[in-house]
């Protein structure tokens, strides 16, 4: 009876002790879900708001076109060919985007902004030579 108690002493004894020796997360460990979540979130925000900027600019783009093709005119011209280079390095920089991992997610983000801001002007310009009128 004396030897059953000391060899479960024993084993409660080296369990503890396998316990105490396994290690231990350190809290940058215990940090790193809690980032995850939080940078696939902001991902997930960014390539949201990029797709929803692009809907809309296809929108306008499609609608200008589609405009001046029933006015009897094309959206030619250096504004016309301004425009449409601009659409297309605005798409590609939402591809970019929504292809960054969490290093390169916000020099992509602001390589998109930088490109529709300047799909902006260029549509400005393009809009204001079809009317003639300048609008700001």
């Amino acid at each position: 009876m004396m030897i059953e108690r000391i060899r479960r002493a024993g084993v409660v004894a080296g369990a503890v002790l396998a316990l105490v020796a396994l290690p231990q997360p350190s809290p940058a460990m215990a940090q790193e879900p809690a980032k995850q979540d939080g940078a696939a979130a902001k991902k997930e925000s960014v390539v949201k708001q990029t797709e929803s900027s692009l809907a809309e600019w296809g929108h306008k783009i499609r609608e200008f076109s589609r405009q001046a093709k029933s006015d009897g005119r094309e959206a030619a011209g250096e504004a016309g060919s301004e425009l449409r280079k601009a659409w297309r390095a605005t798409q590609e920089q939402g591809r970019k985007v929504k292809e960054a991992g969490a290093e390169g997610l916000d020099d992509a983000k602001r390589s998109f902004d930088k490109a529709t801001r300047d799909l902006d002007a260029a549509w400005r310009r393009a809009r204001d030579g079809e009317s003639g009128v300048s609008r700001k």
